[in-house]
């Protein structure tokens, strides 16, 4: 499995919305009634801020007596929302596992050395050398 594969739980955080019992439209609605709008010319004006502000302190008391009222306090996570990586409990590494040797081929020095001879005995052959203590010592090993 790739290491750098990871799976995570999301969290959805607190929707302010439903802890609030401000009714976002009657907001938007006292603001928009508070100022004077020209479509025509395409300008706005006179509008009071005051009814935002309110609005949004009534949610901000809202919402810490909600979280001040739970039985755990809650975490950053629980507030804004975020991920966490589920963690995967391997049982061990596959170079771990008790693999029992089947079959084996030759090891590395005694292919080097029989590559090494073949050589040899090649060059000896082209140069008519004897080759034949080398052919021998090849079948011994």
């Amino acid at each position: 499995m790739d290491p750098s594969f990871k799976q995570y739980a999301f969290q959805t955080g607190l929707d302010i919305a439903t802890v609030s019992t401000v009714v976002r439209q009657a907001v938007a609605d006292n603001f928009i009634n508070s100022g004077t709008i020209n479509e025509t010319e395409g300008w706005v004006s006179g509008f009071d801020p005051t009814i935002l502000e309110n609005a949004q302190a009534r949610m901000r008391t809202e919402s810490q007596t909600y979280l001040t009222s739970q039985p755990t306090p809650p975490t950053v996570g629980d507030v804004i929302g975020g991920r966490n990586t589920i963690l995967q409990d391997d049982k061990g590494f596959a170079g771990s596992l008790p693999n029992r040797v089947v079959a084996k081929s030759a090891t590395m020095d005694r292919l080097l050395f029989q590559c090494w001879v073949s050589h040899w005995s090649n060059f000896c052959e082209a140069y008519d050398s004897d080759a034949a203590s080398l052919s021998w010592a090849t079948k011994r090993n």
